[in-house]
């Protein structure tokens, strides 16, 4: 999938204008002109891939509307930029405004993709294609994920399903928000008209990997009925054969000696392993679609000793995220360093106070690169970890606790290399439910996953507030933050109101 992707990237760069930016956020992939074109099929299937290359350009700033603003990630005293600082310190603690360009960047971004899924939607219903309904459903799919992460984000948004122009989608055109319920209610109809018709296979050959399947269609799902529905009604309690069917098709993991070990899930060497269950691709070699992340998140200061290029130190982990790692946790290490080396042999370390405050980064997403900001490394949207853990949380929320669940808990444990929890650890659905949600939190650590637990859970002033006060930095920036529930939201872009000031802006802002 990476070579079709790769080879789509190229002949869209041949055939369309683009500026010297990177492309995958600049070519208008929507726009083809089809005169170029005497194959539909082949047209719509580059507007597909067009689909697929977009969500690179959606997902680029998603960590500083997600895990920045939750307890995973904080602001840096040595990002360089004196503006990028203060953009990045009002988004941490909760006090962002609506001409923030990372605010902007990902709305504009995430309705430019929508904009091509409308247009590749529409030049697949004009085919008589044996693939016409699975490519469709891809798209439907994409758009689906796009609108779901800008509805937990914003609130109510514009829906926009026809095909129309990029600009009139980005700037959104259009007299009414929709409702948060009618943008929920519309992308679960859209993956529940996939799912229930078995339109996407279950997996792919080694050379389409990377493609939407069932499994992620109906994860995606499981998770829009958690988010919406509360524990106990008929749509919340869907989302445990959807996620259950997902275990099984996905392997059907008995121990945790079946998983993926932790270490390998996110090398390059072991790309569209088992694990991931639907991915966010790069291709490395300066052709503008390797990822960011690895020098965007290591250490800035820091020369070659990390990465080539260096790092610009963005995403910085918090204290918080620090101790919730369990002595002889071995995801800790996959996740973050705490520090580097020099080539001196010095080592670098972070006192907490941010005097040193460039030392600790991401590991993750960290490979090395022979030009900056182009690694390899994928970036995991759904896999076998996170959905293990939802099954367990809607299992455990509806039916109370069963040994089933304590399985697939402990399976989660074992491959972090810590001691399974006994049922006698595990008394009550109260009790399991803390459990559940520390072991989400340091699975799924930098994932961009921890922001939409904290919302699911209702409890995100409480632990942001508590963070505010762990971590030192705060007072060394001369901020004493208080994280009010109006800062749940974002605010919908200036760029938005001043096409049409009658669009009502989120509480707050």
């Amino acid at each position: 999938m990476k070579n079709i992707l790769l080879i789509g990237a190229l002949f869209l760069m041949l055939s369309v204008p683009f500026s010297c930016s990177n492309f995958l956020n600049e070519v208008p992939f929507s726009e083809i002109s089809e005169s170029q074109f005497e194959d539909k099929s082949k047209l719509a299937d580059l507007l597909l891939i067009g689909c697929y290359n977009g969500m690179q350009g959606a997902l680029h700033n998603e960590w500083a509307l997600t895990e920045l603003r939750s307890d995973n990630a904080r602001i840096n005293t040595r990002i360089s930029s004196t503006s990028t600082f203060n953009n990045i310190f009002l988004l941490d603690v909760g006090s962002t405004i609506s001409l923030d360009p990372f605010v902007t960047e990902y709305w504009v971004l995430n309705y430019k993709n929508i904009a091509r899924c409308n247009n590749a939607i529409m030049h697949y219903t004009t085919l008589n294609d044996s693939t016409k309904i699975r490519n469709i459903s891809e798209a439907r799919f994409i758009r689906a994920y796009h609108y779901f992460n800008l509805l937990r984000l914003y609130g109510g948004v514009f829906l926009s399903t026809e095909p129309t122009t990029t600009d009139d989608v980005e700037t959104s055109r259009y007299t009414e928000r929709s409702s948060v319920d009618d943008v929920l209610y519309f992308v679960e109809k859209e993956l529940e008209t996939i799912t229930n018709n078995n339109y996407l296979p279950k997996s792919y050959a080694d050379v389409d990997k990377g493609r939407i399947t069932d499994l992620a269609a109906r994860s995606l799902l499981a998770k829009i009925y958690l988010h919406h529905y509360s524990p106990g009604t008929d749509k919340y309690n869907a989302a445990i054969p959807l996620l259950k069917q997902v275990i099984t098709d996905g392997g059907n993991p008995q121990s945790y000696t079946d998983l993926v070990a932790y270490n390998n899930i996110f090398s390059v060497n072991n790309e569209m392993n088992k694990e991931i269950i639907f991915a966010i691709r790069y291709k490395s070699g300066n052709l503008g679609l390797g990822s960011p992340f690895a020098n965007e998140f290591a250490p800035s200061n820091s020369g070659l000793s990390v990465i080539n290029g260096q790092g610009l130190s963005y995403n910085y982990p918090t204290n918080s995220i620090i101790s919730a790692f369990e002595a002889g946790d071995l995801r800790k290490n996959v996740a973050l360093a705490e520090g580097y080396t020099k080539s001196t042999g010095e080592y670098i370390s972070d006192d907490g106070t941010g005097t040193y405050g460039n030392s600790r980064y991401i590991k993750k997403f960290l490979s090395q690169v022979t030009v900056p900001y182009d690694a390899e490394n994928d970036f995991p949207i759904i896999r076998m970890g996170d959905v293990l853990l939802l099954y367990c949380e809607a299992v455990n929320e509806s039916q109370g606790v069963t040994s089933e669940i304590i399985n697939y808990y402990n399976m989660i444990r074992q491959r972090a290399g810590l001691n399974p929890k006994t049922t006698a650890e595990i008394t009550n659905s109260f009790d399991f439910r803390q459990l559940i949600r520390q072991e989400r939190r340091v699975e799924l650590a930098f994932e961009n996953q921890r922001w939409f637990d904290l919302l699911r859970w209702g409890n995100t002033s409480q632990f942001l507030n508590t963070t505010f006060i762990q971590d030192e930095i705060y007072k060394v920036a001369g901020y004493s933050p208080n994280f009010s529930l109006e800062a749940i939201l974002l605010p919908i872009p200036s760029i938005v109101l001043d096409i049409n000031p009658n669009i009502p802006q989120n509480l707050g802002y």
